[in-house]
C-alpha cells in the first residue's frame, strides 16, 4: 500500500474510532440523564407517598382529639402551625418507631378550619332527601354580606345561587369543587377570586360558620345585624376566653350587638367538621406540597368518625 494510502485509511481509521467513542460517550450521558430521571420520579413518589400518610396520621389525630372536646377553637393543639423541622427533632428520645429513611423528612404544615370561612353550598337547600334543591335566601343574603364586607360586587350573590342551582338541575352532583371555579360566573375576576380565597370555601354540604375561628368579615357576614366592627369586637373577646356554647354566644352578642335577631342555629356553631390540612414534605433532591380536606362528625351512636374527601398538589410556596 502506498504512503498516500496507508494515510488515509489511518485518518479514516481514527475518524471511525472517534465517532465511536462519541456515540458511546453521548449514550452513557443519555443513560445517566435517564437514571437521575428515574431516581428523581422514585424520590417524588416516595415523597408523595409520605406527604399522604402524614395527612392520613393528621387524620387520625383531629379524629381522637374531637373525643377531649367538644367545641374547637384557635387555642388548641390543631391550630399550632409546625414550621419547617426534621422529623427526628419532633421524634421522642430514643428515635421513637420511624427508621432512618422517615427521620431526615423535612416538614412543615398547618390545620386550617374549614367553617371558618363562608361555605358556597349554603347558597342552596335541599328541603328533604331526595327532593330537588332550592336558592336559599338566607344563604344568599350571607354571602352578599360577605361580597360587601370585601369591597366586592354583592350582586354576584344571587348569581352565583343561580349557577349553582342550574348545575345542580342539570345532574352535576358538584359544579364547583374550588373557588377557582367561580371563574366560570361571569363577573367573577381574578383578582376577585384570589381576594375570596381566605374568606370562603366550597365544601360537600351545607355547614355554619365556626365562631371561635372565622374573622371578622365572615362573622359580619354569617350574623344579620351584625357589623364588622362589632365582630372584631367577638373576635378579640373570644381570644381571652373562647366561646363554649349557644347561650355563651348570646351572652356575647348582646354585649357587642343588642340588636340582633335569634336564634342563629344553623348560621353559626361553637366546632367545626371540616378541617383543610396544608403538609409539605421535603427529603433530598425532592419536595412536595399537599393540602387536603378532611371531615370530622360524630355519628347516630355518638361516635366520631373522619375520612379524607380530597387531596390535592400544592405549590411548595403555598399553604402553610
Amino acid at each position: 500500500m502506498r504512503p498516500r494510502q496507508r494515510g488515509i485509511a489511518v485518518v479514516t481509521a481514527l475518524l471511525i474510532v472517534a465517532l465511536v467513542v462519541s456515540l458511546i460517550a453521548g449514550m452513557f450521558v443519555r443513560q445517566g440523564a435517564i437514571v437521575r430521571s428515574l431516581e428523581n420520579a422514585r424520590l417524588r413518589a416516595q415523597t408523595r407517598w409520605q406527604a399522604d400518610s402524614l395527612v392520613e396520621a393528621v387524620r387520625v389525630a383531629l379524629q381522637r382529639g374531637a373525643g377531649q372536646s367538644e367545641v374547637d377553637h384557635l387555642g388548641q393543639e390543631w391550630a399550632r402551625p409546625l414550621t419547617p423541622a426534621r422529623l427526628a427533632a419532633l421524634l421522642p428520645p430514643g428515635g421513637g418507631a420511624a427508621d432512618e429513611d422517615w427521620r431526615q423528612l423535612w416538614l412543615r404544615g398547618e390545620i386550617e378550619d374549614a367553617q371558618a370561612r363562608f361555605n358556597l353550598a349554603n347558597l342552596l337547600q335541599q328541603p328533604a332527601l331526595g327532593q330537588p334543591f332550592q336558592l336559599d335566601a338566607d344563604g344568599i343574603a350571607a354571602y352578599g354580606r360577605l361580597l360587601a364586607g370585601l369591597s366586592l360586587n354583592a350582586g354576584l350573590a344571587p348569581l352565583t345561587a343561580a349557577y349553582l342551582l342550574r348545575a345542580r338541575e342539570s345532574g352535576r352532583a358538584l359544579p364547583m369543587a374550588r373557588i377557582e371555579d367561580l371563574l366560570a360566573i361571569p363577573g367573577y375576576t381574578v383578582e376577585m377570586v384570589q381576594r375570596l380565597q381566605r374568606y370562603a370555601v366550597i365544601l360537600p354540604e351545607r355547614s355554619p360558620v365556626n365562631v371561635n375561628t372565622a374573622g371578622a368579615e365572615v362573622l359580619a357576614a354569617a350574623v344579620p345585624g351584625l357589623s364588622v366592627a362589632q365582630a372584631r369586637q367577638l373576635v378579640n373577646a373570644r381570644g381571652q376566653a373562647f366561646i363554649q356554647n349557644a347561650g355563651d354566644l348570646e351572652n356575647r352578642l348582646r354585649a357587642v350587638a343588642p340588636g340582633i335577631t335569634y336564634p342563629l342555629v344553623g348560621r353559626v356553631d361553637v366546632k367545626s367538621g371540616y378541617f383543610i390540612v396544608h403538609c409539605q414534605v421535603r427529603r433530598e433532591r425532592a419536595s412536595v406540597a399537599v393540602a387536603a380536606l378532611v371531615e370530622r362528625q360524630r355519628n347516630l351512636a355518638r361516635f366520631v368518625v373522619s375520612r379524607i374527601v380530597w387531596v390535592r398538589d400544592e405549590d411548595p410556596g403555598e399553604g402553610a
